[in-house]
């Protein structure tokens, strides 16, 4: 940006004379010599601090979170950041605010916790789940005795879907989330801190890396 001249400075004791730009006394709202005026508002991709050219106007949307969408969104579709940079040993694992959660409006304070641990939200969307791709994410349990009401519950409602990423994501989000059983997760943890039984806990995280890929390609086909 091209700098731009301080008003003409007051003649005076101690002060430069009329005529001459006073370097201490530049008008309100008006850069002084040697200062670049800021143009415009810099949109950030969410997490990355990295600041982006704001976008055509109707091609893109700056969301309440700070996290700058490649396209115009509305109730009901996916939000998927805009990211250019490469985290060092970095991975993505695939998030579920289960409906207890979405529920008890409980949504924003596992976003939160995720933020201040450093990780990226890649994709975000709010979604009632449907029966035959609730089967396929728990195709691992069938047979088992708890399948059936996994998958009535996890249908049950309203879910948040989304998609981590940073070094250690996986294991940094267990972590966080605490033990399947709520009684015996840690104080300080999701689980911990706001569940009381095992079907109704809260969250869902990947627990490998395989696991994270197959679930990633389930909800969130477009980032594979």
């Amino acid at each position: 940006s091209s700098r731009v001249r301080s008003g003409l400075g007051r003649s005076g004791p101690g002060r430069s004379g009329q005529g001459r730009a006073d370097p201490g006394r530049a008008d309100p709202g008006r850069a002084g010599p040697g200062r670049a005026r800021r143009r415009g508002p810099a949109l950030f991709a969410l997490g990355t601090g990295v600041p982006r050219r704001p976008p055509p106007r109707g091609t893109g949307r700056l969301c309440a979170t700070g996290a700058f969408f490649a396209r115009p969104v509305t109730a009901g579709q996916r939000l998927i950041a805009v990211g250019e940079e490469n985290l060092s040993l970095s991975e993505r694992s695939l998030i579920l605010v289960k409906p207890d959660g979405v529920r008890r409006g409980l949504v924003g304070d596992v976003i939160t916790r995720l933020e201040r641990k450093g990780m990226r939200i890649v994709a975000l969307e709010l979604r009632n789940l449907e029966r035959s791709t609730a089967e396929v994410h728990y195709a691992e349990h069938v047979g088992k005795p708890f399948y059936l009401s996994l998958v009535d519950f996890i249908t049950s409602g309203p879910l948040v879907a989304m998609v981590i990423e940073g070094p250690r994501a996986i294991e940094s989000f267990r972590s966080m989330a605490g033990a399947t059983d709520p009684i015996r997760a840690a104080p300080g943890t999701i689980r911990g801190d706001h569940a009381l039984g095992v079907k109704e806990n809260i969250v869902h995280g990947s627990d490998s890396p395989d696991a994270a890929e197959r679930e990633i390609k389930i909800f969130f086909p477009d980032l594979v």
